[in-house]
């Protein structure tokens, strides 16, 4: 990807959410109701928590993970993981990235 981003390490709060940096990887928290889970591939299963494999991808950023959670009521998405292609300084840049990422993954669960 040709970007160095291996210093980079940030934490904020959006909403109750947790949205991490490590380098390029992104570990953001979701709640996210999957309606659709027929499409997604499940990569391991551990108790309720399955981690799925999400393809989505812009210029910014591509998913590359999902954890999905189940409770008596719904599954949702509790996390996803993502690889970032381009450093984001600010940290209300990152919150922006996060709602997109947020509407591209709900394209694919809902």
């Amino acid at each position: 990807m040709g970007v160095n981003l291996s210093n980079q390490f940030r934490k904020i709060l959006l909403d109750n959410k947790e949205l991490v940096v490590i380098g390029n990887i992104f570990y953001a928290d979701t709640e996210l109701i999957i309606k659709n889970q027929e499409n997604l591939k499940v990569l391991h299963n551990v108790n309720n928590i399955s981690y799925v494999e999400l393809n989505v991808e812009n210029n910014d950023y591509k998913i590359v993970r999902g954890i999905v959670c189940k409770s008596r009521i719904h599954t949702y998405l509790c996390n996803i993981v993502a690889e970032l292609k381009k450093e984001i300084a600010e940290d209300e840049q990152l919150k922006q990235v996060y709602l997109k990422m947020l509407e591209d993954v709900a394209k694919v669960i809902t």
